[in-house]
């Protein structure tokens, strides 16, 4: 499994202010920010992840394999979870893949949560 780094956060997950906040709205979820990074600045992120097809959550304990995985949204290539959901219906998946593909993302918070998204397309908005 490989990956590319799509964007860093511009607080650490360490210096939150408060819990994530995680919205759904049909197929779109919302992961919104807030904290400080290590010159005390605050940040708010909203992550907006459209048409999605997998979400998962699991403890910051179990989710990442190096401290590097930390505080940045992911793009997973060659990715296990895309290949469960081909395998689970493939004339299904090559439908949802005909105008745009499924793209898997990956976001580990320390101290908190980590996520699994596979969608179409993310938005980064700077708060």
């Amino acid at each position: 499994m490989e990956n590319k780094t799509i964007y860093t956060l511009p607080m650490f997950s360490s210096l939150l202010s408060e819990l994530p906040q995680i919205t759904f709205s049909g197929t779109t979820i919302c992961i919104n920010l807030k904290g400080y990074d290590c010159d005390d600045i605050y940040a708010e992120v909203e992550l907006i992840f459209q048409e999605v097809h997998y979400f998962s959550k699991t403890n910051a304990l179990f989710s990442a394999n190096t401290i590097e995985a930390y505080d940045k949204v992911l793009e997973i290539f060659n990715s296990s979870i895309i290949l469960q959901l081909m395998e689970a219906n493939r004339n299904l998946f090559e439908e949802m893949n005909k105008h745009q593909e499924l793209k898997h993302y990956s976001l580990h918070l320390d101290g908190y949560d980590g996520y699994n998204i596979v969608c179409k397309s993310i938005e980064i908005k700077e708060l």
